[in-house]
This record gives C-alpha cells, sequence and structure tokens, in this order.
C-alpha cells in the first residue's frame, strides 16, 4: 500500500483543479453543441454513417434506414421544454421535454431519450417515430428497465417473427 507522502514523492498524485478553471478551459463549441442537443446531436448522422446498428445489428443505415429525419437532432430537440444536468457538469446536456401530443401521450418533464435510448428503440427496430421512442424510455424508466437491453430484445423479437421462429399463435 502507497500512504500519502510516498504517492507524492513518485508523482502520483493528481493536483486539484479549482471547478471554475477546469470549467472555463471546457468552454468551446463541442461543449456548447453538447449542451443544446445532449447525446441526440449525432443520431441521424451516426445511423446513416454506419455508427449506430440498424435492423437488429443486420442493417445498413442508409439502404435500411434510408429516411432518418426524424432523428434529427433539430427535430428531437423541437420538443425539449427545458435543460438539465448532473451537478456541477457544464455541459448541462440533459432535456425534459414537453407533453407527448401525438398518438403517445407521456407527462411532461420526461428526459429526452439519449443517443442509447433512440437507438435502441429506432434504428434498431426500423422505427422513425420521435414520441414512440420517447414512451418507451419513459416506459423502460418507470420499470427499471436499461433502454438498450429492452430495445435489442424488441428487435431481436421482431426479426424472430419475420423468419417465422415466433408466431401470433
Amino acid at each position: 500500500m502507497i500512504d500519502g507522502k510516498e504517492a507524492s514523492q513518485i508523482g502520483l498524485v493528481n493536483r486539484a483543479v479549482p471547478a471554475n478553471k477546469l470549467e472555463a478551459e471546457m468552454r468551446g463549441p463541442f461543449l456548447e453543441e453538447f449542451h443544446k442537443y445532449g447525446t441526440t446531436g449525432h443520431t441521424a448522422a451516426s445511423a446513416r454513417n454506419g455508427d449506430t446498428p440498424v435492423k437488429n445489428w443486420g442493417g445498413i443505415g442508409i439502404i435500411d434506414l434510408p429516411d432518418t429525419s426524424a432523428l434529427d437532432r433539430e427535430v428531437i430537440n423541437a420538443n425539449v421544454e427545458s435543460k438539465t444536468g448532473c451537478w456541477r457538469c457544464p455541459a448541462a446536456c440533459k432535456g425534459r421535454l414537453k407533453e407527448g401530443a401525438g398518438e403517445y401521450k407521456y407527462p411532461a418533464g420526461i428526459h429526452r431519450p439519449e443517443y442509447e435510448t433512440q437507438a435502441a428503440f429506432g434504428a434498431i427496430c426500423l422505427n422513425n417515430n420521435n414520441e414512440a421512442t420517447a414512451m418507451a424510455g419513459y416506459i423502460c424508466d418507470s420499470y427499471g428497465l436499461d433502454t438498450i437491453s429492452a430495445g435489442s430484445i424488441i428487435a431481436f423479437a421482431m426479426e424472430c417473427y419475420e423468419h417465422g421462429i415466433i408466431t401470433k399463435a
């Protein structure tokens, strides 16, 4: 075990950086972009360029999901009513949504789906409906389910159905 004195002698102790200095150094175009859009800022582009899994990991974005317009960051952000973030994080990238007005009536104030939720219930399932994705994320959060796992299981079940492995009966 290395004690504090020994650690400082061999250079293993990090120097404390004042939070305001660290925050100031982190400011810039990337952080501003991340603050505005959160992790959903790259969802549509990632689905198109092959970075996001599509069609239960077996698809190709530009072929199997050619229309990613609903996954666009501006479309997603149009439903954000307020911003929040983790304590002391300079990005404050979380968004809270307005009440669902379409087919899926989720309550106001739920979290804007993050990239992983958008991918799991969107591109992996070939779903281009943001309200469905938001509702699915809300239901998972309500029941303590991981959205990546839940979306992946649904995509797997969809593929099994397409191949006749499971049926309606």
